[in-house]
């Protein structure tokens, strides 16, 4: 988190917004994506299992709200750092045999094969 803090520190203000075409993500919008799956990973911990999008477009469309919600690198930040510490806290309540598991989307742990 840190080495990528530093490094998005070096984008300059007026480039934020910034992108080379109409389909491509700015600097914000990758930050702010990379952020917000901090906490998406803390909950897939916590939770045992995957999220599960039972209307898959509508789910994106949501994930991509959130994203364009963030419009400031303090928000982006406070996102990241928010969603890091989740996610060392959800490592946290894990067991030993528990870290050994992969997750299988809708069906909650599995053990690795």
């Amino acid at each position: 988190m840190e080495y990528f803090l530093r490094n998005f520190s070096h984008v300059p203000d007026d480039k934020l917004d910034w992108t080379p075409t109409s389909t491509a993500k700015s600097a914000i919008r990758v930050a702010a994506h990379t952020a917000l799956h901090a906490g998406r990973f803390a909950r897939m911990i916590r939770d045992r299992r995957l999220p599960a999008a039972d209307n898959l477009t509508e789910w994106l469309a949501q994930r991509n709200a959130e994203e364009a919600a963030i419009t400031s690198r303090k928000e982006m930040e406070r996102a990241f750092r928010e969603g890091t510490a989740e996610v060392l806290e959800a490592l946290d309540t894990l067991t030993p045999e528990e870290i050994e598991m992969s997750l299988d989307s809708g069906q909650g742990p599995r053990e690795e094969e």
